[in-house]
């Protein structure tokens, strides 16, 4: 609008590797809208994509795919509090806008404070945080969730030690790649505690 170029590094949260309207990309996905889209059962090429990642994701058995990050990360955090029967979140990073998450942030309005009350935030890179934090609601972790790349790498060892810490309490790690993705390799961050 003023005559100034500018370049978007962030990519739609870094998942455009490719950039916008890149020309194979965009001659893939007329070809589909030809065939149709938002089908009622899962397509074949939904079968096929989930085949590809469980091979490339080391720890993924399964995949579930959703609309976006929001959706992706609460149906993690419910399965974990439906699996583990606990209802707290350890959480550091992004993860949406779901209440949730949401609730333990400044932008928590029109969140019920029951909610608000479950989610914990921690220190990125701080691993005295998250074990204070766990000591202080001891077996009330349904999970620990975390970018586990953001802006700033991970400290040696921090990952591998959130790792021990959430399992010492019986808790779900959950890594939201949606930012990072396969920008560290085909399988993500997570591979390297696989």
């Amino acid at each position: 609008m003023d005559g100034n170029e500018c370049i978007d590094y962030i990519q739609g949260l870094l998942p455009n590797i490719l950039g916008y309207a890149n020309d194979e990309v965009n001659a893939a996905v007329a070809a589909q809208l030809a065939q149709g889209h938002s089908f009622s059962l899962p397509h074949p090429l939904e079968v096929e994509l989930a085949e590809r990642l469980t091979r490339l994701i080391p720890c993924a058995q399964q995949v579930r795919f959703g609309k976006n990050g929001s959706d992706a990360t609460s149906g993690a955090v419910r399965g974990a509090r439906a699996l583990t029967g606990r209802e707290r979140i350890a959480c550091c990073g992004y993860h949406g806008w779901q209440d949730w998450y949401i609730g333990s942030t400044t932008r928590n309005a029109g969140v019920p404070q029951a909610v608000r009350a479950l989610t914990h935030p921690f220190v990125y890179n701080d691993l005295a945080s998250l074990q204070k934090l766990l000591q202080e609601h001891k077996g009330e972790f349904a999970a620990v969730i975390l970018e586990p790349v953001n802006f700033w790498p991970p400290a040696a060892g921090f990952l591998e030690g959130v790792k021990r810490l959430a399992h010492e309490q019986g808790a779900l790690l959950i890594f939201d790649e949606i930012c990072c993705g396969f920008h560290f390799g085909l399988g993500g961050r997570r591979k390297s505690l696989a």
